[in-house]
């Protein structure tokens, strides 16, 4: 038997390799075992076939019992409710606040009430308020002002809780500062600033002092610049 790349002596493979081996014929009719060939062989065996879900889970979305949040492991059954509760309030008062914003747009009222959703609505519309504005003043700081309105130097800013938690005012003093500093609006200049918070059935009303929506405007300048200097030393820009 010719010797082909000193590959010919086909015997010395063992028997049960061989039925293992892809078998490649020369022109001679000389049979050889490729090393190559095994080895691709083994590794197609080797992979695994995981399965797909990109229709079961859309992109960004993560589970409620998600491995990240591996703090469920030990909750009773008591919790776990509670917790998922909250989740699904959470839920529903994002829709409700996207309903809001609609009705606002489109200066459809709800039936006169005193349910929370309907005064909100009903009230924004009533003084000719902007739903869901952003106030901006860096990538630090901004935030979303659910209803808001600016005419003849009188401020109004109206926020919807449809959480059982307590709200705020300090939330919307914030929006306040917010505003003045995106507009380059003095709040001593304003004749007036009107706070609400819609929640319960019931309407918070605030009116903060010119002092207080300054005071905020110097400590978001304070501490944008802080950020930034620690983001110079930290990240070199």
């Amino acid at each position: 038997m010719a010797d082909i790349g000193g590959l010919s002596n086909v015997k010395r493979i063992k028997t049960h390799r061989i039925s293992r081996i892809r078998i490649c014929t020369w022109r001679n009719s000389t049979t050889w075992a490729s090393p190559l060939l095994f080895i691709q062989r083994i590794r197609r065996k080797c992979l695994m076939r995981w399965n797909s879900h990109s229709k079961d889970v859309p992109e960004g979305v993560h589970a409620f019992l998600s491995p990240s949040k591996y703090h469920w492991i030990n909750y009773s059954d008591e919790k776990l409710a509670t917790v998922y509760k909250k989740k699904l309030a959470t839920q529903r008062g994002t829709l409700l606040h996207s309903f809001a914003c609609q009705c606002i747009q489109f200066r459809q009222k709800l039936p006169k009430s005193n349910k929370t959703l309907n005064m909100y609505v009903n009230d924004a519309i009533g003084f000719g308020m902007t739903p869901e504005q952003i106030l901006y003043f860096s990538q630090n700081c901004f935030g979303t002002a659910d209803a808001i309105s600016y005419k003849r130097n009188f401020l109004r800013i109206h926020d919807l809780k449809t959480g059982e938690e307590k709200a705020s005012l300090h939330q919307l003093e914030v929006y306040a500062a917010l505003f003045c500093l995106e507009y380059n609006v003095n709040p001593e200049d304003l004749m007036s600033i009107e706070l609400r918070i819609y929640q319960n059935d019931d309407i918070l009303i605030g009116s903060p002092g010119p002092e207080v929506v300054r005071t905020i405007m110097e400590t978001i300048i304070r501490f944008d610049k802080m950020i930034e200097e620690c983001k110079e030393e930290d990240y070199g820009f």
